[in-house]
Order: structure tokens, then C-alpha cells, then sequence
């Protein structure tokens, strides 16, 4: 029997333990962010700095596995890449209750902005399959869409954003559900179309 190839073993891993923090990233986010929305008043901040907090510390293991896989350099720049996008989530949900307004709504923007900027980036990477393309394309101009909302908008008050911040984790919360659940099945049909061919 012929054995995998050390980085396709290597690859499948990192994408499953992948997708297994995102399943777990989106169970907390979710719930967090609903409490938010439903009682603003006396959990808002606490819940959102809880989200941000639970994101920015998946994005740090994330960020240390992407650095130390062995996998191809655009996959593990991909680890990298969203580690860093969800430290920075962490940062700015801790940030938002003791900026400025001007402060806060500049990092929001700002975090939409690189957001934006690295789906764009794994849209391209994955036009080869359209459905893919077309799903992280609409999320990411989602993200284009929100930010030139906070530009345009008259400047919201700091519990407005948090707000919106919420709504927003939720929505991001899905999205990384999704996410998972996707990984989880491509992970499988390649495992699956890769026996026969190391089979006996």
C-alpha cells in the first residue's frame, strides 16, 4: 500500500483542525452576539468584549499553526492570514467601549477594510470554483458595503457601533458555521477521491 503524501496528511489536518475552530469560533460568537442584541442595555459591551475576545484567541492558536505548518506557502499564508484578521477583531471589540468616537468608528472601518481585503484575496484563489468564488466574494463585498456605510453615515455614537458590532457577530458567527461545515465536506470528497489512487 503506498502512503499519503506527507503534505497532502499534513494539508487534510490543518483544514480539519481548521474547521474545527471555526465550528467552535461560531457556536461562541452566536449566542454571545444574540444576548447582545436582545438585552443591549446591561450586556452589550460585555458580550461583544466576550466575543472578541473568544475570536482574537482561536486567532492566535490559528495564527501559531499557520506559521509552524508544513503545508503549501498559500495555504499556510491563508492560517496566517485569518489569525491575524481575528486577532484584530479581538482587538477591536475591547477597543470600541474605551475609544473615542472618531477612534472607534476609524478601527471599525479599518477592520472591515483588511477583512474585505483578505476574502478578496482567497476569492481569487478559489476562481477556479465558482461557487465558492461567488459565496466569499458576496461576504466580502458585504464587508466593502459596511465600511462605506460607517464612511457616509453620520457618525454613530460608540453604543451604536456596538451595537452594529453585534449584528454584525452574529452574522459572522453563520458565516464561520457555514465555513465549517464547508471545509468538513471538501476535506472528506478529497480524502475520498484520494484513496483508491494509494490504495493496493
Amino acid at each position: 500500500m503506498t502512503m499519503p503524501a506527507p503534505a497532502f496528511v499534513g494539508g487534510e489536518l490543518d483544514f480539519e483542525r481548521l474547521s474545527f475552530t471555526l465550528l467552535l469560533r461560531g457556536a461562541f460568537a452566536i449566542p454571545l452576539a444574540a444576548v447582545a442584541i436582545r438585552w443591549p442595555e446591561p450586556t452589550l459591551v460585555l458580550a461583544m468584549v466576550a466575543a472578541g475576545g473568544v475570536i482574537g484567541t482561536f486567532g492566535i492558536f490559528e495564527l501559531a499553526a499557520g506559521l509552524m505548518s508544513g503545508t503549501l506557502p498559500s495555504t499556510r499564508w491563508f492560517f496566517v492570514g485569518h489569525g491575524v484578521a481575528s486577532i484584530a477583531f479581538g482587538v477591536l471589540s475591547a477597543s470600541i467601549p474605551v475609544a473615542s468616537a472618531q477612534g472607534a468608528l476609524a478601527l471599525s472601518t479599518g477592520w472591515l477594510a483588511l477583512n474585505a481585503s483578505f476574502t478578496l484575496l482567497l476569492t481569487v484563489r478559489r476562481w477556479e470554483h465558482w461557487r465558492e468564488r461567488l459565496a466569499i466574494l458576496a461576504w466580502s463585498l458585504m464587508n466593502v458595503a459596511c465600511a462605506v456605510g460607517l464612511v457616509l453615515a453620520p457618525p454613530p455614537s460608540t453604543f451604536a457601533l456596538l451595537y452594529a458590532l453585534a449584528l454584525y457577530t452574529f452574522m459572522l458567527g453563520i458565516v464561520q458555521l457555514v465555513a465549517a461545515a464547508w471545509i468538513h465536506s471538501a476535506s472528506v470528497r478529497r480524502s475520498a477521491a484520494a484513496r483508491p489512487a494509494n490504495g493496493p
